[in-house]
């Protein structure tokens, strides 16, 4: 087969030909979609490409991969989604493959990118990877819970008494669960406990843009969804989801100290756990960790995820960053002594940097 590698532009008929092959791809995610293109270049100005391998003389779509050039002060690096653990080359044949990771490494040389890495959640083919010099890493941990089959009923016996105490405590402690609108308003307010989390974390703060222009692209297709926990009217824990088939990726999570210490984390994860079964969803994505964040993999073992690595691909030798790593420790002092102001635009000015 004769295929032909081009990025495609941002006209209604090329991006609803990109998001049609999307829709038909088993392996696809929903970070394959059009929309990202949008949402981070509005949110970080990354520089895209949506490159789309056609067969000739047809010209039908064989494939595609998405990549993000993510700047750094040294080396700059592709990316095909900056910050999550998937969106990598989805192809119907060897030389769909073979042509777009051609095209990505020349690409990485014309912008001057030290590295380029393509991020899965299944392995490409020993052959396809070998064959064009992809090195393969199994290093972050991805964590899913199966609730297909179960109720909501059974939901709650499974989770077991020591999570069934943590949902108890936080409704003690006056803690109540609800869906989240997506007005400013309610974007303003998810920003405030996102800037709050990451400051206790010690992690750069993503800019509201980012979060507005996502709630903006996908919930059109019904793809976001906002949960919240609180108390006297006050948010204490919220999470965003994205949803997409019959999964649904716990992409985005922030609590406050008081959030914390009421169990607002387990009560949140609960309910929606029960919000997912309700609408027979049958997978909860937890997202994938460093395996040096043991506290947080395990808190996803206990409301029962399963935990497996996950494969990355790459050229050159820039190494993924961990912010978890014992290096980074006086860095995250620094972001985490800053105040929730200070930190909430300077994190909006360097986090597009560790995409």
């Amino acid at each position: 087969m004769a295929v032909v590698v081009a990025p495609l532009d941002d006209t209604t008929d090329q991006v609803e030909a990109w998001d049609r092959y999307v829709d038909g791809q088993p392996q696809a995610t929903i970070y394959h979609y059009s929309p990202w293109h949008r949402i981070f270049g509005e949110s970080f100005g990354y520089r895209s490409w949506m490159l789309a391998a056609r067969d000739q003389p047809r010209g039908d779509i064989v494939g595609i991969l998405p990549l993000y050039l993510v700047p750094r002060p040294f080396a700059h690096r592709l990316v095909s989604v900056p910050f999550r653990d998937r969106g990598g080359v989805l192809w119907d044949s060897p030389e769909a493959f073979r042509a777009l990771v051609i095209e990505a490494r020349q690409i990485a040389q014309a912008v001057g990118a030290s590295s380029v890495w393509l991020k899965s959640l299944f392995p490409y083919p020993q052959d396809h990877a070998t064959a064009i010099g992809l090195t393969e890493s199994r290093y972050w941990l991805r964590s899913t819970v199966t609730l297909d089959g179960m109720s909501a009923e059974g939901l709650w016996q499974t989770v077991g008494d020591k999570n069934r105490n943590m949902v108890r405590q936080a409704q003690r402690h006056g803690l109540g669960w609800e869906p989240l609108d997506t007005t400013a308003s309610a974007l303003a307010e998810w920003h405030r406990l996102h800037v709050t989390s990451q400051k206790r974390l010690g992690i750069p703060p993503f800019p509201r843009q980012f979060f507005v222009s996502m709630s903006e692209q996908l919930r059109r297709h019904g793809r976001f969804a906002m949960f919240g926990a609180r108390r006297k009217g006050v948010l204490h824990t919220a999470a965003i989801l994205l949803l997409h088939r019959d999964m649904a990726v716990y992409a985005y999570a922030a609590s406050d100290a008081d959030g914390q210490s009421s169990r607002g984390n387990d009560l949140l994860l609960f309910e929606v756990m029960r919000w997912l079964i309700e609408r027979r969803i049958s997978i909860l994505d937890l997202g994938s960790d460093s395996p040096l964040q043991e506290s947080l993999l395990f808190f996803k073992r206990k409301w029962l995820a399963q935990q497996a690595p996950i494969p990355h691909y790459s050229f050159g030798h820039d190494a993924p960053t961990d912010s978890s790593d014992p290096r980074y420790a006086l860095l995250r002092k620094c972001f985490s002594s800053l105040p929730a102001p200070v930190l909430s635009v300077l994190g909006s000015a360097i986090s597009r940097y560790f995409g």
